[in-house]
């Protein structure tokens, strides 16, 4: 991995050399941002995020790790495009403000623990989706993130008809949205 720095007060961003940097050995505590997961075009030029479930099974230092150094920024906007969800109506369900998220895509700055938070709690939302429809049914040419950005966006009963996106800011609800997706998942609502 290499790091650059847009400037001196900016945080290194690291950029992964290959896939496999997502997992590698920098996430175990170097300090530097991580990008902990990487996109890849399909054949259909729909950028999709592969491999979330790795996140599930990943150990929860490096994850932890991950969180305290800081995701690189331009993450945001590469969650959102999964998701299909506007870049600024996506900053704006995780409670980020849009303004300072700007500026540090544009300055290549890393996220601070919190938002890395959110963002990564987002990123095992589609873990867990992904790994459900793997062990329930054909996962080939399932997008889990393109699915969870539509189920994020219905009303459910089981919140009083609100939608789980407006529940992403806090991590109890973020938390609620996972219990949800495993209910779902078990046939058992409460």
């Amino acid at each position: 991995m290499t790091a650059r720095r847009s400037d001196k007060s900016a945080k290194p961003v690291a950029q992964p050399s290959e896939p496999s940097a997502a997992r590698a050995p920098a996430m175990q505590g170097t300090g530097s941002p991580v990008r902990i997961w990487t996109l890849k075009r399909t054949s259909h030029s729909r950028t999709s995020f592969p491999g979330y479930a790795h996140l599930l099974v990943g150990s929860m230092d490096e994850r932890v790790s991950a969180v305290r150094a800081g995701l690189p920024s331009d993450q945001v906007k590469d969650l959102a495009n999964a998701l299909r969800i506007g870049e600024d109506n996506f900053m704006g369900y995780l409670g980020l403000k849009r303004s300072t998220m700007r500026r540090k895509i544009t300055q290549r700055r890393s996220l601070a623990t919190d938002e890395s938070e959110k963002l990564l709690d987002v990123g095992l939302l589609i873990a867990q989706v992904e790994q459900m429809v793997g062990e329930s049914g054909d996962p080939e040419g399932f997008d889990a993130a393109a699915w969870v950005g539509q189920w994020l966006q219905r009303p459910l009963p089981a919140l009083g008809n609100r939608r789980p996106i407006e529940l992403l800011d806090v991590s109890e609800g973020r938390a609620t949205i996972s219990n949800l997706l495993r209910q779902a998942q078990t046939g058992t609502f409460a």
